[in-house]
């Protein structure tokens, strides 16, 4: 039965790096099994970058089971020879990015990937794209392999809501939150988030309200990890938890060249540079 994984390409070349993550679905319960398709999928990126620049790593990991429960993250980063990008084009600014709008069977839901090292070619001096014809072979080979594969991304879903009847605050600032219901009886992870609203307080909003994350202390109980200081209770609001969907990938449409800030190289020491 196949595992979801996070496959991730680490990029490197000039002064600036970045990486790039997919979920696929559709491997085997295997790290090197996932290696082998991202392999595949990571040669037609490198065909996607300016000249000079390369992907320097690659990372595996697996996220959740067969039945969408989440998984301890193992995974292994491999970290051999670089692909290298084949091109001679020279790359754009390294902060430019190709927009890719991602998209479901049916159009249910939509993803925005930022395409980053492209070539100085295929935008013009008022950041227009303007795609040259083998740009777009190479950029239709990276879509084929993104849906030929079966990537995707996971989708966050709300759970039901259940109403909060109390919480206590320690010495230390933690809050030991209680609920109707059984929120947490499903849940394995030692850590996890949650969405508080509608608490009030002594003149307006409690500041515990917004996404918090917890540890379960019992099917209907859980404490911040974090300390929040906050005043006694004085009136009910509500929590959710979250599932997680796959969505995968049945169509890429390329949007605009976007400016996203890259950081500093990745995977190296500061000190060795």
């Amino acid at each position: 039965m196949p595992y979801t994984q996070k496959h991730t390409m680490v990029f490197g070349g000039g002064q600036k790096g970045w990486t790039e993550s997919y979920y696929i679905r559709n491997v085997q319960t295997s790290i090197p099994a996932g290696k082998a398709v991202l392999d595949q999928l990571a040669i037609s990126r490198a065909g996607l970058l300016g000249a000079g620049l390369y992907i320097k790593a690659l990372r595996v990991q697996e996220v959740e089971d067969a039945a969408n429960n989440p998984v301890l993250r193992v995974g292994d980063t491999f970290q051999g020879a670089s692909i290298v990008s084949p091109n001679t084009q020279q790359p754009a600014h390294p902060d430019l990015s190709l927009l890719l709008d991602c998209t479901t069977q049916g159009l249910r839901r939509h993803k925005l990937i930022y395409l980053g090292g492209i070539w100085d070619a295929i935008e013009d001096n008022f950041g227009t794209y303007v795609p040259t014809p083998t740009w777009t072979v190479k950029l239709a080979d990276f879509i084929s392999k993104l849906i030929t594969y079966g990537y995707g991304w996971r989708s966050r879903i709300p759970s039901m809501k259940d109403t909060i009847t109390g919480y206590t605050v320690d010495d230390a600032g933690f809050v030991t939150i209680t609920t109707t219901g059984s929120p947490f009886v499903d849940i394995t992870a030692p850590k996890f988030l949650v969405n508080i609203r509608g608490l009030p307080t002594i003149g307006g909003q409690s500041p515990l309200n917004g996404e918090r994350l917890v540890t379960k202390l019992a099917n209907n109980i859980c404490k911040t990890v974090e300390s929040i200081y906050v005043g006694e209770f004085v009136g009910t609001g509500f929590l959710n938890t979250f599932g997680y969907t796959f969505e995968q990938i049945a169509a890429v449409g390329a949007e605009k060249i976007v400016s996203r800030e890259r950081g500093a190289p990745l995977l190296e020491s500061p000190g060795r540079r």
